[in-house]
């Protein structure tokens, strides 16, 4: 009786530990998906920063590239008004200057729509 006893018992728990081992090995193996699967967001994130990154510093050198621009412009027309001065003189060139700007305020309001 006693021997039955402790065969039931054996089978039970050698029952429950291939339920267990069973349940482990499911464990794991859904576990290797999540990291395979976790592998494959953390590459598409890394490719995607680094497309950021290059777009970034595309933009940072077309912006640049445009201030350079800027730059220039402005001293080829602080070059041409000190030019204009030593010919014409300081009030000739101001009086010039600003006939522009009222030219240019008359054609910002011909824009607008009353």
């Amino acid at each position: 009786m006693e021997e039955k006893q402790r065969k039931a018992e054996e089978e039970k728990r050698k029952k429950r530990e291939a339920e267990e081992n069973a349940r482990l090995r499911q464990e794991n193996e859904d576990n290797k998906h999540a990291i395979v699967e976790l592998r494959a967001r953390k590459a598409k994130v890394a490719e995607r920063k680094k497309a950021l990154m290059l777009e970034k510093s595309e933009a940072e050198e077309e912006a640049r590239k445009a201030r350079i621009y800027r730059e220039s412009q402005l001293q080829k027309n602080r070059d041409s008004l000190e030019g204009m001065v030593e010919v014409y003189g300081q009030e000739s060139v101001k009086m010039v200057l600003n006939s522009i700007k009222i030219l240019m305020w008359y054609t910002k309001l011909a824009q607008i729509d009353l």
